[in-house]
């Protein structure tokens, strides 16, 4: 099987590939996207990023499902998101912004659009009319603007005053097809802040207590909710994740079961397999060469 590369694309990695409008410890602006390293089998996200097309095409494989965005197309990756098969056409034009989760769920109250990325991650693109994508790009077109002016005591207040307007944007037009606003109840809010503290780990804990511990209700509690919510139990929606985490490894790099096993701390091969098998129906060697049949089928 061929070696895969994982390539972490995060903040302090960008400027190494494209020349950026503006970055510090939270926030990324740039436009450029060729110069990415596409090439590498699999990019890995540490960031939320929002990507808006103005012309062109581009295909990719986000979690091992195939997307295309178009103009007046956006494109939300949550963190942790694992990127491959990226084709850009010639006269693809966008713009890109990167935020840390810090900022996502500190600029929009009571985190409705960390919950909204979540959410959209079954199918992350959304697409917008002409008058919406006109004030994205009048906020894009502020923010350039901006952060070339000379330096000013609130410069860097104002151009995140500008990220949280477009933000807001975001939102409400994720909100669009809603039919009414409605406020959330504490069972959702405590089902949607586990959502986000399971998607926020790269290495997801297994542990039941681990997740309620920081939310701090018992297990119990925690599932009860999970499940009244979603209709899953808190425990199933870890393992879900896990196992998802799982096969990207199985079937993207020629890591041994062991290595995998070792990286997201199994105690030993044994138990790692176990669980694989529990969750699958198979050991870890058959999910892989699974994994990698289904993929050659559907390439033929």
């Amino acid at each position: 099987m061929k070696q895969t590369n994982f390539t972490e694309v995060g903040f302090e990695h960008i400027p190494e590939w494209v020349d950026v409008n503006y970055i510090d410890n939270d926030l990324i602006i740039y436009s450029d996207v060729k110069e990415l390293p596409f090439k590498e089998d699999v990019l890995k996200t540490t960031m939320v990023t929002i990507g808006i097309c103005f012309k062109g095409r581009m295909q990719l494989d986000i979690n091992d499902s195939p997307y295309q965005v178009k103009p007046n197309d956006i494109l939300i990756c949550p963190p942790n998101a694992y990127i491959k098969n990226a084709w850009l056409s010639p006269d693809f034009e966008c713009d890109i912004l990167c935020l840390s989760p810090r900022v996502v769920t500190d600029f929009i109250p009571e985190n409705r659009l960390w919950d909204k990325i979540n959410m959209l991650s079954a199918y992350p693109i959304m697409h917008v009319d002409n008058e919406n994508l006109h004030i994205f790009e009048l906020c894009m077109k502020m923010l350039k603007e901006k952060l070339r002016a000379s330096s000013s005591k609130y410069k860097k207040e104002i151009v995140y005053s500008i990220v949280k307007t477009y933000l807001l944007e975001l939102l409400e037009n994720i909100n669009m097809d809603e039919p009414s606003q409605k406020e959330f109840s504490r069972k959702e809010i405590l089902f949607k802040n586990f959502m986000k503290l399971i998607t926020s780990q790269t290495i997801k804990p297994r542990s039941l207590t681990w997740y309620s511990d920081k939310l701090y209700v018992t297990p119990k509690y925690l599932s009860t909710i999970c499940k009244e919510v979603s209709g899953k139990t808190a425990f199933v929606w870890i393992n879900e994740y896990v196992v998802n985490d799982i096969k990207h490894l199985l079937l993207n790099t020629d890591k041994s079961i062991k290595e995998i096993a070792d990286y997201y701390k199994f105690p030993n091969c044994s138990f790692f397999g176990k669980y694989i098998r529990q969750h699958t129906g198979y050991s870890p060697g058959e999910y892989r060469r699974f994994l990698i049949d289904d993929r050659n089928a559907s390439q033929i």
